[in-house]
């Protein structure tokens, strides 16, 4: 085969041929490769070697010869040339191709080998996308181009072509043959040719010229023309053809016109073609525009294509980029594969590459001329007349462009970054201005980075030295602001200059690369530099506003929203370490797009938050941040409402980004300020609802967690130091919370956001129910324990992680209170630890200071009074001055700065975790899974933890030894008021109230500190009357708390009934505790001074006992009746905290049920939160009912009959403590009701000086029970239900308190007659009561028995209570029954003994007693037992074991034997069994009473 255009070095082997379908195609094609970058070389080195081009065009000889020959398939070559040229941009593959075409077409001909001529055929029309037609037609024959069908006759082609050829090099277009002469012509080019050799001076030139014009008549006009020809080819002598042209004569718009008709010439030549604009033109104009010929904008209005073409072309563009962004995220569940591939767009798609851009678009190669050639400020103005991004967009432009930048940075980022970080040197361009420092930094720079905008990612080492040199400029910028705070004016603009920088340009450059951690973190290490406001800005632009600038970020954008949809509806908690990969590489570049998607699914699904939240363990640095700010803009978003439909509820999406932020915080280092600001910018404009994401924070980050729920032995935990609080206060575990607490911490210092977070919560307390506007009170309230909860919460926090300095120096009760005027509990709250550890440190100064040994008592209460005195000053000019006549400031002081811990050591609590600790340590050693390393390490912790229990204890215990001595030395100034009405009242409205209410802990503080008072026997406190205005009418303080208020009160009054309980259960604890102690001091009516002066007896306190109980239960039941939300709310909580004490009565519990019953019912469908804490309750209620007693076992009710004449005369005058339908329970009514009861009680039951047997013995109606009986069993078992019924309700009626004998009480018969017989006034009174609250039957009101109406009262002989027949049980054994068997009269000697002995003892009458007092109770159980059809059966099991075996009879004879004798053997009652018609009854009593 021929190769002469081929060289060895440039031919194709037959071995290649042979293995075309293995490698020998690929190495073809990098052999054309090669070849064609060996051309490329040559042109741009303008060498005058021909090899390379020779080579290449063998290569095609040969590639094309073996297609016709057969050796490789024709198609097989047509797609290797045509890949050769589209794919590898070998652009010279159609001229060459054409011209192996040419030499192959002779050589066919030649051979005349059919199937070579037929396959050459084939060839030419498989190589059409190769080689343009136009090429073919000039270089093939005719009769080959007519025999594959380019032409469709030889002749007439040869024709046409002759005609075009002498029209092109033959025809002149236009000549002056009168006056101008083709010689003169001729001379100024030789004139204009011959530059450098003869002429040294422009001057010279133009003289010349002159005289060429003037010799030879030509036109000046197209001498200037002439002129420019040679100044486009002669670029290189720029500056002898710039002057030389000015000084030439001419016009400015004859120098324009002949300017625009060269480029519009390009534009369409006469066969109608668009023309290639040469870049010599492009770099002339360029040159004259500098030099100032010509002006930019009067050349672009002339250059082609117009405005509206370039704009419909970029409106093209974007349009297509938006349409791939639709189709990309556009779910089709029957997409093909290829469908699938389409999705995956291409950067490349929307960036000017073609080879002619420049030279079709002649705005785009002027401005690249202009950039070469340095004109920044005419480049500048061009890109921007052009569309935002649209010149970038061209290749040649932005290589162009960041060519110039290398070396204008070359020099400063040598000097910015250290040796080993430096790239390779950068060529110079000339007349390129550098900068060697941040100041000299240009304005160009700065602007042409701002346009080259997200095309810089094309170019990432341009990028990454520009982010280096950005890093060393902000950290220079930052120690010159902190040193002095001055800044010149060139640091200044620099500054400024890459934040912009930052925005505009590297940010969307960054989201162009995709997954490029390291470009990441460089643009990180920029940021981090920058203050986090300045940063959330700059990614508030990139999120919402960048992605949407360029087409390229629209596609990207949408790309990366797809793969986090696939990724997240693939997320578990079992694939979260591949899913959290692939999420960390996307958010490498795009950030924002990923963690706005997460979030929106995290709002809508809470349980994505835990896989989601262990998933972003791969994001770097930038990830976080930029996560931050995500959550701030989704916390802010104004489209979103924060209550669900009702208005009552926090929406889901809160609640859940809420814990999401929580856990994500605590978890990784994501910026805490941005949020802080955010929560505190929100609480300045008065909004509430993001309290809820401070309280995760601060509970997931320190593990501080608020709740209500505290078990008491949590609470009792709490009252120790820190170590019990950890081990046994919390319901979990605290763990790895020490970073993220020390974050929080340092957080809040370096942003000084501690104080004014405090105060704003604080304030917001108190302003939520007028900031939040008109909202359901539900809503307020759950906002209101938000606040309060948040507020502990960050108090508790900043007491345990702030330093004793950093504290003090944050919080003053003076400025809070004056300035801040924030109220006293939560000032108080605030400055508490300053308290103590000011104390503590003076107290250690005068310790250390002491040089003689003087008592550590003395030292402790000096150093308090250094410490209090000032904060007592301050509190005294807060408040009124009257305030301090009732109640000493020190008290005030004392009472608001003293913490749980320091009023009570709990003991049991530490015992008790040293003994989980010793159980732990125990199991530890018989674990056989453990190893032994383990199992020492584990051990060896349990017993430090023993160790520092222990002492902490001990040193609690200390502690606790010298605040009692103080109290000791201050209680005589604390109440300064006689008056202990007034002292209480000021006691309550500023101590105790403000504080029960504050936090579970309080209310515990609260009722420790009242034991305290009465303990230390504090002079002119009366526990008493605490006690009596603390129960007297509970209705309104429940009706004013929130959920979490009535919890803590109903707490603060469960300890109360708990101490009380406790006095009125035993004698002899009351008469230790209370007796004869200032607090249960009373005053007699008419008594002296000190003489009247006497301490309330054991059996008087149990009837206040009662009184008190009486009056809680009629304040619930208000609560409960008054159908407002909140009350009945409120009243169902404190009744739940108060039900281990409250209520111990059966009646009293008998009238909650009702009503909470009631209550039950009515709001099942109206409020279905107070139906389920009604139906809480009753279910706890009825488990309660066990520990219940009778009125009669709670306190004696005396016999009052013989005093009614002298009760009358009282009742006039006078209203005894115990009377449950008093009337007012404030004031000074409440200290004459303790001062009447005693003198009541010692009038009506005078304690006997001696053991009296009189009590008892059996009464008349006792004795005479037995025949009632008999008779109430001749009238019917349906007279006797109807009649007890009715009895119970209108008691009134009958002497003795309306009972019937034997349906009564059988040891306390007398003291229901006492009840029953109190004067008109108190009847009149009841009767007021009923009416005004009781309308029905069914509703409960205070009777004159002080039982409620409506419910059946009951005794401890009264059926269906299951305490009767254990406190029988007991009394038959000789063990004291509750609430009955250790009270002890005043005064009487113990009457306690074994059951035989006190048997033996007693007299008949009482054996007879207790004979009949059995019967009583099976008769007073018939009514339960005939319900259920067993009445016969225990009938006939009771009679059998009443009777002896000497009186049993046949069966026969049982009835009429039973009914004719009234008593058995040994004077037990037999009693006859029903008969027929009285079952009858009973089935209709029992039916009609169930309708």
């Amino acid at each position: 085969r021929s190769r002469k255009m081929a060289t060895a070095e440039w031919s194709i082997s037959e071995t290649l041929l042979e293995n075309w379908n293995g490698k020998g195609k690929e190495d073809i094609l990098d052999l054309l490769k090669r070849t064609w970058k060996s051309v490329a070389t040559t042109i741009v080195s303008k060498s005058s070697s021909l090899k390379p081009l020779q080579g290449l065009a063998g290569l095609v000889h040969d590639l094309l010869l073996a297609g016709i020959k057969g050796v490789v398939e024709v198609e097989e070559v047509a797609a290797l040339l045509k890949r050769a040229k589209v794919n590898e941009k070998i652009f010279e593959i159609p001229s060459v191709t054409a011209d192996g075409l040419a030499l192959l077409d002779i050589q066919v001909q030649c051979e005349g080998v059919k199937s070579d001529i037929e396959n050459f055929k084939h060839l030419v029309e498989a190589l059409s996308d190769v080689t343009p037609e136009g090429l073919l037609k000039e270089r093939l024959d005719p009769d080959t181009l007519v025999s594959v069908g380019l032409v469709s006759d030889s002749k007439s082609f040869s024709s046409r072509s002759i005609k075009m050829k002498t029209r092109l090099f033959y025809k002149q277009q236009k000549f002056n043959l009168l006056r101008e002469e083709m010689e003169g012509y001729s001379k100024l080019i030789s004139e204009l040719s011959s530059l450098g050799k003869s002429y040294e001076a422009p001057s010279i030139m133009s003289d010349n010229i002159k005289s060429l014009i003037g010799q030879f008549s030509l036109d000046p006009n197209r001498v200037l023309d002439v002129m420019l020809e040679a100044f486009e080819c002669h670029l290189e002598e720029k500056d002898f053809y710039v002057s030389l042209l000015k000084m030439y004569p001419y016009e400015r718009e004859t120098f324009l016109s002949m300017l625009a008709f060269k480029f519009k010439y390009y534009q369409t030549n006469l066969n109608g073609y668009a023309a290639k604009t040469p870049p010599s033109l492009y770099q002339m104009t360029a040159l004259l525009i500098e030099e100032g010929f010509v002006q930019l904008q009067e050349m672009f209005t002339m250059l082609a294509p117009s405005m509206e073409v370039i704009n419909s072309e970029f409106g093209e563009i974007t349009k297509e980029a938006q349409a791939t962004a639709r189709k990309i995220n556009r779910v089709t569940l029957t997409a093909t594969t290829e469908e699938g591939k389409d999705k995956e767009t291409s950067d490349n798609k929307f960036i000017i590459q073609s080879k002619d851009a420049l030279s079709v678009n002649q705005k785009l190669g002027l401005c690249h001329a202009l950039i070469q050639s340095c004109n920044w400020s005419a480049s500048l103005q061009l890109i921007d007349n052009l569309p935002p991004g649209y010149a970038l967009m061209c290749e040649d432009i932005r290589v162009t462009v960041t060519q110039h930048l290398h070396a204008m940075i070359a020099p400063l980022y040598k000097e910015c970054t250290p040796k080993a970080a430096r790239s390779r040197p950068v060529p110079s361009v000339a007349g390129l201005l550098t900068c060697r420092s941040h100041k000299d930094l240009p304005p160009v720079c700065f602007e042409l980075l701002y346009r080259l905008g997200c095309q810089l990612s094309k170019d990432a080492v341009l990028m990454a030295k520009v982010l280096r040199i950005a890093r060393e400029l902000v950290r220079t910028y930052n120690a010159a602001h902190s040193s002095d705070g001055m800044v010149d004016q060139e640091l200044e603009r620099a500054y400024s200059g890459t934040v912009t920088l930052l925005d505009e340009t590297l940010l969307p450059s960054l989201a162009l690369l995709s997954c490029n951690c390291s470009m990441g973190e460089e643009v990180w290490l920029v940021l981090k530099t920058l203050p986090y406001d300045i940063r959330f800005r700059l990614y508030g632009c990139w999120k919402n506003k960048n992605y949407d600038s360029h087409p390229e970020l629209v596609v990207v954008k949408a790309n990366i929203l797809s793969r986090a949809k696939y990724i997240m509806k693939r997320i578990t908690k079992d694939n979260v370490k591949q899913c959290g990969r692939q999420l960390g590489k996307l958010s490498h570049s795009s950030p924002g797009v990923v963690f706005d998607y997460i979030l929106s699914q995290i709002q809508n699904f809470d349980n994505l938050i835990v896989p989601c939240v262990d998933s972003l363990k791969y994001l770097s640095p930038l990830g976080y941040d930029v996560l931050s700010y995500c959550i701030i803009e989704a916390l802010a978003s104004p489209t979103k409402e924060r209550l669900k439909y009702d208005d009552t509820t926090v929406s889901q999406w809160l609640q859940g980004l809420a814990t999401f932020c929580g856990t994500v915080y605590k978890k990784y280092p994501l910026e805490l300020t941005g949020l802080l600001q955010f929560v505190a910018n929100q609480l300045k404009i008065g909004k509430s609802f993001d309290l809820l994401i401070l309280k995760e924070v601060i509970q997931k980050m320190s593990g501080i967690e608020i709740s209500e729920d505290l078990t008491p032995s949590q609470l009792e935990a709490m009252a120790g130091f820190d170590l019990l609080k950890a081990e046994g206060a919390y319901f979990s575990q605290i763990r790895n919370i020490k970073r993220s607490s020390q974050r929080l911490k340092e957080t809040l210092v370096e942003s000084d956001l501690g104080l004014p977070l405090a105060i704003l919560i604080g304030q917001q307390r108190d302003s939520i129910l007028y900031a939040e506007g008109e909202k359901h009170v539900k809503l307020l309230g759950m906002l209101y324990d938000y606040c309060m909860e948040t507020l502990i919460q960050f108090g508790w926090f900043l007491e345990a992680h702030l330093s004793v300095a950093e504290y003090a120096s944050n919080f003053d009760l003076q400025q809070l209170q004056q300035n801040y005027h924030l109220p006293t509990e939560i000032a108080f709250f605030l400055i508490r630890p300053k308290l103590t550890n000011n104390i503590k440190a003076r107290y250690s100064e005068r310790q250390a200071a002491c040089s003689e040994k003087k008592s550590s008592k003395d030292g402790f209460c000096a150093a308090v009074d250094d410490v209090l005195r000032p904060i007592s000053d301050t509190v005294k000019a807060l408040q009124p001055a009257k305030v301090w006549d009732d109640m000493s400031v020190h008290l005030f002081v004392t009472f608001w700065s003293l913490n749980l811990n320091e009023l009570y050591v709990p003991v049991g609590r530490y015992d008790e975790e040293l003994a989980k600790l010793k159980q732990t340590i125990h199991e530890i050693e018989g674990n056989p899974d453990l190893s032994s390393s383990k199992k020492k390490k584990e051990i060896e912790r349990c017993n430090v933890t023993i160790q520092r229990l222990k002492e902490e204890c001990s040193s609690q215990e200390a502690a606790h030894k010298l605040m009692v001595a103080r109290f000791e030395r201050e209680k005589d100034s604390w109440f300064s008021s006689i008056q202990k009405n007034k002292n209480i009242t000021q006691f309550l409205q500023l101590c105790i109230f403000p504080r029960s209410l504050f936090t579970a802990q309080d209310a515990v503080f609260c009722a420790r500190f009242v034991q305290m008072l009465h303990k230390i026997r504090t002079p002119n406190f009366s526990t008493l009357l605490f006690f009596d205005r603390i129960f007297a009418d509970i209705s309104y303080t429940t009706a004013m708390c929130t959920e979490n208020e009535a919890r803590r009160y109903g707490r603060f009054l469960g300890l109360l009934l708990e101490v009380i309980s406790r006095w009125h259960y035993d004698s002899e604890i009351y008469d230790k505790e209370c007796n004869d102690t200032p607090g249960f001091i009373h005053n007699v009516r008419g008594g002296a001074s000190e003489a009247g002066k006497n301490s309330l007896d054991f059996e008087n306190f149990r009837h206040i006992c009662f009184k008190w109980h009486f009056k809680i239960t009629k304040s619930l039941v208000t609560c409960l009746e008054s159908k407002d939300y909140q009350q009945c709310r409120n009243a169902l909580i404190i009744m739940t905290k108060l039900l281990p004490q409250y209520p111990k009565v059966y009646h009293l519990s008998q009238a909650l049920e009702k009503r909470v019953s009631q209550l039950q019912e009515e709001e099942k469908e109206k409020r279905p939160d107070l139906h389920v804490l009604a139906l809480g309750y009753a279910g706890l209620l009825r488990n309660h009912k066990s520990n219940l007693i009778q009125e009669t076992d709670f306190h004696i009710k005396e016999e009052r009959v013989k005093h009614a004449e002298q009760q009358k005369h009282d009742s006039s005058s006078i209203r005894g403590i115990n009377e449950p339908s008093g009337g007012s329970d404030h004031g000074d009514d409440d200290k004459q009701s303790l001062k009447v009861e005693t003198s009541r009680h010692q009038r009506r039951s005078p304690v006997p000086k001696s053991h009296d047997d009189s009590r008892l013995k059996p009464s008349k109606e006792l004795r005479s029970s037995s025949k009632e009986r008999r008779e109430r069993d001749k009238e019917g078992v349906a007279k006797l239900i109807s009649s007890r019924e009715e009895g119970r309700s209108g008691s009134k009626d009958r002497p003795g308190g309306g009972r019937q004998s034997g349906a009564g009480d059988t040891r306390g018969k007398s003291r229901d007659a006492v009840v029953g017989g109190r004067s008109s006034k108190t009847e009149t009174k009841s009767s007021k009561l009923d009416q005004k609250s009781v309308k029905e039957d069914s509703k409960t009101a205070i009777s004159k028995d002080g039982a409620l109406k409506g419910v059946k009262p009951h005794d401890s002989s009264g059926g269906g209570h299951k305490g009767s027949d254990t406190e029988e049980k007991k009394s038959r054994e000789g063990t004291p029954s509750v609430g009955s068997g250790k009270r002890r009269h005043p005064g009487s000697s113990d009457q306690e003994g074994s059951g035989s002995e006190a048997k033996k003892r007693k007299p008949d009458e009482e054996r007879e007693k207790v004979k009949d007092e059995k019967s009583v109770k099976i008769d007073r159980k018939r009514d339960h037992d005939d319900k259920d059809g067993s009445y016969d059966s225990k009938r006939k099991k009771d009679s059998s074991a009443n009777t002896p075996a000497s009186s049993k009879v046949p069966d026969g004879k049982k009835e009429d034997e039973a009914s004719a004798s009234g008593r058995g053997g040994g004077g037990r009652t037999v009693r006859r069994p029903l008969r027929e018609d009285d079952k009858v009854k009973v089935s209709k009593r029992i039916s009609n009473q169930k309708t």
